[in-house]
């Protein structure tokens, strides 16, 4: 298994790591990024990520390899679980 590519030091919040976002991201995301080996948000991610879970719009701007794709795909697959256990929990299937 390789690791992935790791961004720039520069890009990545060192004061944050994804371990901290426990009480908005599923343990299964969590667990998913740590399999991956990543351990840190970049800074674009620390601050995107809760806004996003909380609706915000978001436009951010950043360099090639800043992360900002799993800045929109964390909180999206976040969400999609969410959907799944309201419709599991309300009996409620499309």
């Amino acid at each position: 298994k390789s690791n992935p590519p790791m961004p720039d030091a520069r890009l990545v919040d060192q004061k944050a790591t994804f371990a901290a976002f426990s009480h908005i991201l599923d343990a299964r995301i969590l667990r998913a990024l740590a399999d991956l080996g990543f351990a840190k948000p970049t800074l674009v991610q620390s601050k995107a990520i809760p806004l996003a879970l909380e609706n915000k719009d978001i436009l951010a701007r950043a360099r090639t390899g800043s992360g900002k794709t799993a800045a929109y795909c964390i909180p999206l697959v976040q969400k999609v679980l969410n959907a799944k256990s309201v419709s599991v929990s309300t009996g409620y299937t499309e």
